[in-house]
Order: structure tokens, then sequence, then C-alpha cells
């Protein structure tokens, strides 16, 4: 099987600005078997942002949406619901315009009834991705791809400075440009819960290169933490933007 796409946090809300859409690419009602069952969408997956299969049984039901930059032709992606003990599915990208589901031998069966494609709008809540698998966001003005990917840590019981360095969350991260980030820290101390909000907590949690190793810093100035998490989400191209070929 190719690749899973898992730890996705996906959304909807608002227009997400005029020009988003979602098209039903194909509707009906099929329980794949473990041979495969063919499916033949009206339109081309490439023209669309993402696209989100609605699958369900007798319990429950669920939308489970990748990211078209994600797929590649001739790959396998698990197609779950949301109660893990019920996945049972997984679909084959054949080609733009069609796709083949598998039943797993050993699952209880899931019905397909839906596959939709969405174009996001210029703005407003459309769909958001908070992956902790890196993935593709956009191109960067010399074209190269923009990637992102969302951390998630605990800092239980650290003191009031800490780094983290982020080779140690996200491998050859130092040969690479980070372009912005956004983030939230929360924590407690005594009887009180902190939160932080980044780029907008001035000088408190920040993301920084110091001897050619990219860092993320905190300073709470108080005491320990009782508990506490935090959460970065990072894009960056790979590559030093900027430096002179040798």
């Amino acid at each position: 099987m190719g690749v899973l796409i898992k730890n996705k946090i996906c959304y909807t809300g608002g227009s997400g600005g005029s020009s988003y859409k979602e098209i039903t690419l194909w509707s009906g009602n099929e329980t794949p078997t473990s041979s495969g069952t063919d499916i033949t969408l009206s339109k081309s997956i490439v023209e669309f942002d993402a696209i989100y299969f609605h699958v369900e049984n007798n319990d429950y039901g669920g939308d489970n949406l990748f990211f078209v930059s994600d797929l590649e032709i001739g790959e396998s992606y698990i197609a779950e619901l949301f109660d893990v003990a019920h996945l049972g599915t997984y679909f084959t990208y054949t080609s733009n315009t069609q796709i083949k589901i598998y039943r797993i031998a050993s699952a209880n069966p899931i019905t397909y009834t839906k596959v939709v494609g969405i174009k996001f709008g210029g703005g407003g809540n459309a769909y958001v991705n908070y992956s902790t698998d890196e993935h593709i966001v956009g191109s960067w003005v010399d074209g190269s791809p923009i990637y992102e990917r969302t951390l998630v840590n605990d800092i239980t019981g650290q003191a009031e400075h800490w780094y983290v360095y982020l080779d140690t969350l996200i491998d050859n991260i130092n040969d690479y440009t980070i372009l912005n980030w956004e983030g939230n820290l929360q924590f407690k101390e005594g009887s009180y819960i902190y939160s932080y909000m980044s780029p907008n907590s001035g000088a408190s949690y920040y993301i920084n290169r110091n001897s050619g190793r990219w860092y993320l810093y905190f300073h709470s100035g108080n005491a320990t933490c009782d508990w506490g998490v935090f959460t970065a989400t990072i894009r960056y191209v790979k590559e030093i933007y900027g430096q002179p070929s040798s």
C-alpha cells in the first residue's frame, strides 16, 4: 500500500471566500470487496485542491479528506471512519478520473456514498490541514515547493527557560529555510493556566537560528510548568534560500 494520510485535522465553516466550491464527482452506494470496485469520476481530480470521500457502515460515518498535492497515481491510501476499530477500506488512485476501492478482508464492511472535489476560496474558513505529516501547501517565489508540518510536544515539568532544537523533530531542517510559522503554547503553573500565541506573543515564544541550528524558545518568567503543551505549524522550503551557488 502507499502513503497513509494520518493525523489530519480538517474543518469547514463560513463561505471560504467567493471562489470556494464543492462539486460532487460521484455518488452512489458501493460496498467494496477485496478484489476491488472501480469508481469513475465526472471531472479530473487535478482540477481541485482536495477531495473527500463519504464512507459509512451501520454504526458510523465520516468524511475522509485528502489534499490533491499528496496523491500520486498508482498509490493506495487508507479511507477510514473516525472510529479506528472500523477501519476497513482503502482506495487506489488509478487515474485523474478513476479510483478503485477495496475492502480489507478481515474488516467490517464499509460503504462509499459520495466523492466530492473542493476548490478553496480566497479567504474565510475553508479546510485547514494541521497535519503532523509533511505536506506541500504551495510554491515559493523561485518555484520550489513550500512544505508545512505541525509539531505537537509535551512540556510538562519544563523550567521557565527552555529550547527545543527542531532538528530533533524534523530531519534536515537546518538545511532548509523556514518561511513563517504560527503556534500556541499552553501550560499551568500553580493555580493559573497561561496561553501564548505566536507570532503575537512578543519575545516569549519564537523560532530562531543559532550556530546553524533552528530552535524554538520559550520564556515564561515564572516557575516550572505543572503541565504544558506547545504546537508549532511551520512552513519551509528545502533549501537555504538566497545562498549563492558554489
